[in-house]
């Protein structure tokens, strides 16, 4: 592509010098007069390092670097020396990105190149004595806004504060004088360690006016509660306000944001204690401002840099002093009198006169008209010059233009030796919403961060020099960075450059950019489906596997112990069942929140599926019975955590967890070794009761491996058919046989007759209880119906056992009722077992599908009665024929009152409730006499015969008859 340039005549240009010259003149005396006292260049080459917690777009935070970075800028310190790196902690607290970021840090900034470390907020001072020891380890460290551990100085650092407490008493000093009639004061703050700490600090500043002024603190309320009593505060009231970062909920917020949404909606004057919220509709007071903070640390950062190695007298960090700062705007809504406040304070918004209104305009206009008068003159000797100029290479320009500015791609060209723009197309207006003028005014790279632009400086500076260093070599260059466009919004940028010379042998940067933002946006989201939980952003699976391995590398390398934490919520099924799977996701939510809030930022919560959890603990402590306790203690933190109520859909909900833990030694385990260590753990948890802490030990693997065999031979049990049924008698007080109850029995290949107590837990657990159950209830039907052939049996009724999970699908009724008919046993023959424990879960259901089965002729038993959860208000409620009393009262009820006690009682209550009560295991003659005294006249157990084959009970009743 060709562009054009333009020579200029001796007499235009000297014209073009003079208008220049005079603009120079005005601007260079203007520049002066604004630089206070002139620079002073510190000695040396180092420079400072700022290491911020937050990233870049946080107000108070950038009001801070502004304060910093101009008084530096001011006082001679070069860009080169001013390094500041916005870590964004709050986005990314993951390990590894700590370490990779820690890594590439202190690489970047060695002793040699930097002389002092500013640290601003707390989350930045843990990353620099964690994960940053290496990064200038031999630089001071100057900190702001944070407090320096006690065990900070066992780094071999220096660390000086920069104190600055909020002046909460000035505060409302200058809101009583605004509103002498002040009676009520709220303060506005949050539940965080920081606001706990600020309304200590409040408390201790406001106690001249205890006793005189009501005080009303609202940390322990949650945002919409804190909203909803502003907007309905009593007359007389004042807000002081530092903010919220997190309300008695634990959602987190932006302190400036809060403050802002409070002002808008109270019915009080806010004032706040800092300056970022002053003209966004807060009134002002005695405030805090970040930028002079800022300015304070640059003083001190010049000040060390110039100190010299040996100076032995004490250094300090002095804060800022408070402002008197008032937004007049807000004094003019609240009726409020500005001349009550002191004669220094400032305002903002405040109405200007008429001539400071209008001066800057009369004096712009005046110098932009004797400019234009010599850009008139000179533009117009060399019009006529320009103009052959132009019909000379228009007719071969026109194609490469017209091609240029309607491509969607940004073209343009940079002159490296005058640093100006020598093109760029009309599509850069819509690639970043800025004109072309707008972009050309200013350096391509000021639409970026300061992070990013900081990199791709150092990356041009550096291929600049290999360019001059060969300049026969064209080389493209790809740079992919996010632009700020001028709506607020970020678009990604692909820019491909190369360094070629003009036709006046100038060095220009010739380039095309192109938005990738979908493609950009594209790799984020798979990246982000990929590794994290969609529901709560935690990482997942695959994400915590690497994690996994990187901590059994660690603890291999410096012989720590790491943990597993496998963490399942307790009935969380139920919420899922009874409110939603919209309210199931809100409590998960929460729960990530809060395991989140109960750990380490270096330490991994992850979310594996359904309610399951992970967390991993790295660097415990490398003697064993010490890692233990340590992961123990978080894990006793979690359980209280989870004791305090969610709140879901404006309701409270109560619920628990179960914790399994396993402990990470070197490289012994895999990290699927590990996490089905934990999570047999946490199943022991559940098993002892839940709401527990449990380790995992090899006895539990031996455990499941047992269980994992049994289960493969109760499915080939069912496929060869290796399942038979006994049948026990129950008889009445004469010792007629009424009817029987059938037992399932599993004839092993190999071990024999296994007992149903073996067996029946694991069929509940795999789901294989519904083809068992479905086989007990088809072959106990056909026996019923060969026993109605014959005149001997045709009276029994037969008692089958039904599980819980067998009861709640939806086709049982459907399934009994076939059954019958396929048989042709008789409904009013056959009679369903029920535990009290299914009862309890889906009552109303229960009762439905109970009376259903009813309607048919089935009978019902309650069995095991008086061992779950009796209660007469469903005993009255279902459809029931029959009690049957639990053996465990029988085995001691000649030699325990209690035993007896209870027997008789549940003997009463069939009377009452008009149920027959039969009681299992009979054994002995005295029992069967006892119960017979109580009223008692069924019964079955070894007393009068143990479970029989079917042939057996044939030949049972013969000899009975």
């Amino acid at each position: 592509m060709t562009f054009v340039s333009f020579r200029w005549s001796a007499g235009a240009r000297c014209l073009r010098v003079l208008a220049v010259c005079c603009l120079l003149a005005f601007l260079g005396v203007a520049a002066h007069a604004q630089t206070p006292g002139g620079s002073a260049t510190p000695a040396g080459d180092k420079g400072v390092l700022v290491l911020l917690s937050s990233g870049f777009g946080q107000r108070g935070i950038d009001n801070y670097v502004k304060g910093l970075h101009g008084v530096l800028n001011d006082k001679g310190l070069p860009y080169t020396r001013i390094h500041i790196e916005y870590l964004d902690l709050v986005k990314n607290s993951g390990n590894d990105y700590l370490e990779q970021l820690g890594t590439l840090l202190a690489r970047k900034y060695p002793d040699t190149r930097i002389g002092v470390v500013v640290s601003v907020q707390s989350a930045a001072l843990n990353f620099l004595l964690k994960e940053g020891a290496q990064i200038a380890p031999g630089a001071p460290i100057l900190v702001a806004q944070a407090r320096i551990p006690t065990n900070a100085t066992q780094s071999g650092r220096q660390f000086f504060t920069q104190t600055s407490t909020p002046s909460y008493s000035g505060t409302l000093q200058r809101a009583l004088e605004l509103f002498p009639n002040t009676r009520n004061v709220v303060f506005l703050n949050g539940t965080s360690p920081v606001e706990a700490e600020r309304k200590r600090e409040a408390t201790a500043q406001f106690a001249p006016w205890e006793g005189k002024l009501n005080f009303e603190y609202v940390d322990q309320l949650s945002m919409d509660e804190i909203e909803r009593k502003l907007t309905a505060t009593p007359a007389n009231t004042v807000i002081i306000a530092p903010g919220i970062n997190r309300d008695s909920k634990g959602q987190a917020f932006v302190p400036v944001d809060t403050i802002v949404k409070i002002a808008k909606t109270a019915n009080a004057p806010v004032f706040p204690v800092y300056s970022v919220s002053v003209g966004l509709g807060a009134v002002g007071g005695m405030v805090s401002v970040l930028e002079d903070e800022g300015k304070a640390m640059a003083f001190a950062v010049l000040a060390w840099l110039e100190r010299k190695p040996d100076a032995t007298e004490p250094f300090q960090v002095q804060p800022a002093k408070p402002v008197a700062l008032f937004d007049w705007a807000q004094l003019e809504r609240w009726d409020a009198d500005p001349d009550q406040l002191p004669k220094d304070s400032i305002f903002l918004n405040r109405p200007p006169s008429l001539w400071g209104q209008y001066k800057t305009y009369v004096i712009a206009g005046a110098l932009t008209t004797v400019a234009l008068m010599a850009l008139v003159i000179a533009l117009a000797l060399q019009n006529r010059r320009r103009l052959l100029a132009e019909r000379s290479l228009q007719d071969s320009q026109k194609q490469y233009r017209l091609l240029a500015d309607h491509m969607d791609d940004v073209l343009w060209v940079m002159n490296m030796d005058t640093g100006q723009w020598d093109y760029c197309s009309p599509s850069m207006e819509k690639l970043v919403g800025y004109s072309v003028k707008e972009v050309t005014q200013r350096s391509f790279v000021y639409l970026m961060d300061d992070d990013v632009r900081e990199d791709l400086l150092q990356r041009n500076q550096e291929r600049l020099k290999e360019q001059k260093a060969h300049p026969d070599a064209s080389v493209p260059y790809t740079d992919t960075v996010p632009l700020n466009r001028s709506d607020g919004t970020k678009v990604w940028a692909e820019s491909v450059t190369h360094y070629v010379r003009n036709e006046k042998a100038e060095l220009t940067l010739i380039g095309v950019t192109r938005d990738v933002t979908q493609r950009v946006n594209a790799q984020q989201e798979i990246n982000q489906l990929a590794y994290y939980d969609v529901l709560t952003h935690l990482p997942n699976r695959k994400n915590l596997h690497d994690r996994i391995q990187h901590a059994r590398d660690t603890g291999a390398r410096d012989n720590s112990t790491g943990a597993l934490l496998y963490i399942d919520l307790d009935h969380f099924k139920t919420l899922n069942d009874t409110r939603g799977h919209a309210a199931g996701d809100q409590l998960l939510r929460q729960a990530a929140q809060r395991l989140t809030a109960s750990v380490r930022t270096a330490d991994t919560v992850a979310r594996l599926g359904g309610d399951e959890f992970v967390v991993l603990l790295e660097r415990l402590d490398g003697e064993v019975d010490r890692a233990a306790a340590e992961a123990k203690a978080v894990a006793s933190k979690i359980l209280a955590t989870f004791r305090e109520d969610f709140f879901i859909d404006g309701q409270d909900h109560r619920i628990t967890t179960s914790i399994g833990i396993a402990l990470i030694r070197g490289n012994a385990d895999s990290a699927d070794e590990l996490l089905k260590q934990a999570d047999m753990a946490m199943y022991r948890s559940k098993s002892s009761g839940r709401n527990s802490v449990s380790f995992f030990d090899p006895q539990m693997q031996a455990s499941v491996s047992a269980r994992a065999a049994l289960e493969s031979d109760l499915r080939k049990a069912l496929q060869a058919g290796n399942f038979v049924l006994a049948y026990q008698p129950q008889v009445d007080a004469g010792r007629y046989v009424t009817g029987a109850e059938a037992l399932i029995r599993w004839q092993h290949p190999e071990r024999g007759l296994v007992s149903p107590a073996e067996f029946i837990g694991v069929a509940e657990d795999t789901g294989l209880i519904l083809p068992i159950g479905e086989w007990v209830l088809e072959t106990a039907c056909r026996q019923l119906a060969q026993w109605a052939t014959s005149p001997a049996s045709s009276h029994l009724t037969l008692a089958v056992n039904v599980s819980p999970r067998q009861f709640k699908q939806d086709d049982f009724v459907d399934t009994v009722q076939q059954t019958l008919q396929r048989t042709g046993a008789s409904a009013h023959r056959l009679k369903l077992e029920l535990t009290e424990s299914m009862l309890v879960d889906n009552f109303d259901t229960t009762v439905t599908r109970m009376k259903q089965l009813q309607s048919l002729g089935v009978g019902f038993a309650l069995d095991d009665f008086g061992t779950g959860y009796s209660s007469l208000a469903y005993l009255k409620r279902l459809p029931l024929d029959q009690l049957k009393i639990d053996k465990s009262f029988i085995d001691d009820v000649l030699t325990d009152a209690n035993d007896a006690s209870i027997a008789r009682t549940i003997v009463a209550l069939g009377q009452t409730l008009g149920l027959q009560v039969v009681a299992e295991g009979v054994e002995t003659a005295g029992q069967r006499d006892f119960l017979a005294d109580i009223g008692c006249v069924a019964y079955q157990g070894y007393f009068f015969s143990k479970p029989l084959s079917a042939q057996a009970f044939a030949d049972f009743l013969a000899v009975q008859a």
